[in-house]
């Protein structure tokens, strides 16, 4: 391959890196540049780590005559056995420190212990090469390490050397491009796992300034477990992180149904809102969240004593009112949150749940702002001083008992 024809395949995936396209996206118009360029392909694969709580990383592949790539992706603790790893190339190329791996697919018919490389074989592969394309910087680590491509041709006789030669010159260019894309994306991932996606988006956005804040309309929902000092006391590091995740997943998982956004675990605790918007009962969805939620931590409990495991319940606040939401903290250790008298108080509407004997305590503003279905679940629990408020005011539950 010419220089100039070198050159353009360089030009056009900087310009697609430029662009932020997708790695899928970043794949097949590298392949597609190749192919024009005379490499003569049928396959191409990339795979990379990333940093993500519950995805271990990414495969990509790209049939040549079945259009676009497609996307899987490898779940943390997946379950699988040594002689499974072994059926994978690029495994193959971690466990034995390979950077290159060349299978002649042509040269034989004897199966390989690859299942990729005979389904190459069934739909008339003749080559493969796989190439790992490290990052090298001193700082990576995980995602950020590099990652690896296979390239199969259907053609006679297989990759020809100068094929292999100009893959193999041109890649680091795809890698300036994939990394370039896997940094946002991992960025993006982290902001909304520690952060929540919409507080993530706008950090990510720009909105970083110290004071940078926006008066919206929520329900505020704050909830913690029961008896958890306790509980902290008596079991040992391993068993209580694993009751606060089994135990904040329920609840996390009722808030986000409904539309909940949740900004912040507090030991035992949950800080989430719901946005109101104009015209809609966003009460209700708080309300249908928060029931969920209790049923689901009640499953919960009979499920984890029939295991002779420690169980326990939640205690859960709503309110209504405006809140401070944005950057909060010093100069250069900031919290994306929410503030104001409304959560203040919703912390002292929860804290009243023991007091009154119920899971789950609703203010008056709450309950003047519900409509229709939403209001007449709603019962009352009587009037109450609450510490820090000037004025007492009445709490309700549901109807429901909970």
């Amino acid at each position: 391959m010419d220089a100039e024809k070198k050159l353009d395949i360089v030009q056009g995936i900087i310009r697609q890196g430029l662009r932020g396209a997708g790695t899928e996206t970043l794949l097949v118009d590298f392949g597609e540049r190749l192919m024009a360029a005379g490499v003569s392909l049928m396959r191409a694969n990339l795979s990379q780590t990333t940093l993500h709580p519950t995805i271990a990383g990414y495969d990509y592949e790209w049939w040549i005559d079945e259009g676009e790539a497609t996307i899987s992706d490898w779940q943390r603790g997946r379950a699988l056995t040594e002689a499974d790893y072994a059926k994978f190339p690029f495994v193959y190329m971690y466990q034995n420190q390979l950077p290159t791996l060349r299978v002649k697919v042509h040269e034989t018919n004897e199966p390989s212990p690859f299942p990729l490389i005979n389904r190459l074989r069934e739909r008339g592969g003749t080559d493969y090469f796989a190439i790992e394309t490290k990052f090298e910087a001193a700082h990576d680590s995980g995602a950020f390490t590099g990652f690896r491509t296979s390239w199969a041709t259907g053609q006679p006789g297989g990759f020809k050397d100068t094929d292999i030669d100009t893959i193999s010159a041109l890649l680091p260019s795809l890698g300036l491009a994939i990394k370039a894309t896997s940094t946002y994306r991992v960025a993006k991932s982290l902001m909304a796992t520690y952060l929540g996606a919409d507080a993530g988006n706008r950090v990510l956005n720009g909105e970083i300034v110290r004071g940078s804040v926006d008066t919206i309309r929520a329900v505020v929902f704050s909830a913690d477990l029961q008896g958890f000092t306790r509980i902290s006391e008596e079991l040992e590091g391993e068993d209580l992180i694993g009751l606060l995740n089994a135990y904040f997943e329920c609840i996390v998982d009722c808030l986000e149904a409904q539309g909940g956004e949740v900004l912040k675990f507090m030991g035992d605790g949950i800080l989430a809102i719901f946005r109101l918007e104009d015209g809609e009962d966003g009460c209700k969805a708080a309300l249908d969240a928060a029931e969920n939620a209790l049923k689901a931590v009640r499953e919960l409990s009979t499920a984890r004593e029939a295991e002779g495991k420690t169980a326990t319940r939640a205690y859960m606040g709503l309110h209504k009112g405006d809140v401070l939401y944005g950057n909060i903290g010093s100069a250069d250790r900031l919290d994306f949150t929410v503030v104001g008298p409304a959560v203040n108080e919703t912390a002292r509407i929860e804290a009243m749940c023991r007091s009154v004997e119920r899971d789950l305590v609703i203010s008056s503003a709450f309950r003047d702002g519900a409509k229709g279905d939403s209001r007449d679940r709603l019962v009352s629990l009587g009037r109450y001083a609450l510490r820090g408020i000037s004025r007492p005011q009445e709490l309700f539950t549901l109807d429901s008992g909970l």
